[in-house]
């Protein structure tokens, strides 16, 4: 559903449903929960939120440390790379973090 109301443009409804699934992710495995948080954090990034989309993307990375998938290491990737433009100290704190797990992961 997110990835339709995103093609569709609407943002604002792409965000509440991811965030209502990541929300509702609390019982599910921690594979699935960085999925619903590296899917809301993008549509953060997409709506201009490269702030929040940072600090939704540490929670990502608290749930993939150690973690073995190449999926998730392409979400993590792909979420550096769209925050790469925005200069502040929350991205570059997330960017640091995540190429430092990134790098470790491999």
């Amino acid at each position: 559903m997110h990835e339709v109301l995103h093609r569709l443009g609407d943002l604002t409804a792409a965000e509440t449903y991811a965030e209502q699934a990541v929300h509702a992710s609390s019982g599910t495995h921690l594979r699935g929960q960085a999925h619903r948080l590296a899917t809301l954090a993008q549509v953060q990034e997409d709506r201009g939120n490269a702030e929040i989309a940072a600090a939704t993307g540490q929670q990502m990375l608290d749930r993939t440390e150690g973690m073995e998938s190449g999926r998730i290491h392409d979400r993590v990737t792909g979420l550096v790379r769209a925050l790469a433009p925005y200069d502040t100290a929350d991205v570059r704190t997330f960017c640091e973090r995540a190429e430092l797990q990134l790098h470790r992961d491999q």
